[in-house]
Parts: C-alpha cells; structure tokens; sequence
C-alpha cells in the first residue's frame, strides 16, 4: 500500500511539474515574440508574427481544455444520459477523415449498436483521443480500426481502436496513462505531423472510469497498439 501511495504522489508531482513546463512554454514563445516586435516594430509585421502567435495561442489553449476535462472526470463531473456509443463513434472518426486523409492512414468502421449511460461530450472527448491517437501514431500507409460491439452476456459496450506503427513494449504502454507522457516525441518535427501533448490517454481513461468503466492498452505483435474501452450497457444498470 505505501508502494501504490508513493506512486501515485510521484505521478502527481510529475503532473504538476509536467503541467507548469508544457503551460509556461507557449507563454514564454509569446511573449518574446511581442518584445521582439515591440522593440523594433518597424521590423516586424503583424502578418509575420500573427501566425506564430495564433499557433502558441491555440497551444495553450488546448492544454488547457485537456486539463479541464481530466479534472471534469477525475471529480465525477458526469451529467448522465441514455448515449448510444456507434453514433458517438461515427461522428468522431467523419470529423478526423481529414486528418487521417493526410498522414496516408486508411481508416475503417465496424459499429453494433450499443447504448451506454454517460456524458455524450465527455464520450465524444474520449473516443476522439483514441481515434486521433491512432491516425496519429501510425505510418504512412497505414490502417487505423474502429469497433464498437455490444456485449450483451458480460454486460459491457466495448469501442476498440487499433492501429499499425512502431513496436511498443509492455513497461512503455504501462506508462502511457501518466499524463504528459508522449507516444512518440520525434514525430513532432515531422512534416504533417503535430506533437501532441501527453494528455490524450489520460482524459480517456478519467473519463472511462469517471462512468465506472475501464481502458485497456495492449501493443501489438506486428507494431501498433489495441486500445479497449469497456462501458456499462444502459441495460445493465436497469
């Protein structure tokens, strides 16, 4: 138990270091863009640096958002209601067509209606980090699976996301909870490629949880990751 206590005060730690850092950095980028431009405004123009500071911006932003959420679930913050989870599905992987149209990454669908209890914008954030995860981290050329399945007999709606990418090992995908704790941080200087910020796997598990559900991680033999959600049916709780 005091193993499990020191851990977890450990990840707290990282998270409010991590927390500070990722925060401070697009704040830091900002502000010495205006003093820049303060100083020698002649130089500068806004059509050089609105760019870049529109980017920092919306940095900042989305960190904050995905904090926001984690901290919605993490304090049980559900507003609960009759969702069915193939629509929530559907929706999120049309949204991210585009996205995965220019990574080169082929993205399919399997839905079985499943209707679950829960927070339809908290559900739409989780099954969104995981399907952008996917497209994400993967390869040029790859495949990206989305399945949603009712399973009646044990109970549960199970959405699972897997994809093609590079080898990942047991302790690596352990440690992919822990917020701020990025797949792959070179990809973040690839051309078509945004780093993400750590955060997306943690929301959804919060969020999982949060509608007393559970995120499994499983890599791949051949490369990629499974990831498994399994949420209470309406039914079950009837």
């Amino acid at each position: 138990m005091l193993g499990r206590l020191d851990r977890t005060f450990e990840a707290q730690r990282r998270f409010a270091s991590n927390a500070s850092h990722e925060l401070k950095t697009p704040l830091t980028g900002m502000r010495a863009l205006l003093q820049v431009a303060l100083a020698a405004p002649e130089e500068h123009r806004l059509q050089d640096i609105g760019p870049k500071l529109l980017t920092l911006t919306t940095r900042s932003a989305e960190i904050l958002n995905a904090l926001l959420t984690l901290a919605r679930a993490d304090q049980g913050g559900v507003a609960m209601e009759d969702v069915e989870l193939d629509d929530v599905a559907r929706e999120v992987t049309v949204q991210t067509r585009a996205q995965a149209d220019d990574l080169g990454v082929e993205v399919t669908v399997t839905c079985a209606r499943a209707e679950v209890r829960g927070d339809r914008v908290l559900l739409r954030q989780l099954t969104g980090n995981l399907v952008e995860n996917a497209i994400r981290h993967n390869h040029r050329g790859g495949t990206a699976r989305v399945c949603v399945e009712e399973r009646t007999e044990e109970g549960v709606a199970r959405f699972v996301v897997s994809n093609t990418g590079r080898r990942f090992s047991k302790e690596e995908t352990d440690r992919m909870r822990e917020p701020f704790h990025r797949l792959d941080t070179r990809q973040a200087g690839q051309s078509g490629r945004v780093a993400g910020h750590g955060l997306g796997l943690a929301v959804a598990e919060s969020i999982a949880r949060a509608h007393a559900g559970t995120l499994r991680i499983t890599p791949l033999e051949n490369g990629g990751l499974e990831t498994c959600v399994e949420l209470p049916l309406t039914t079950a709780g009837s």
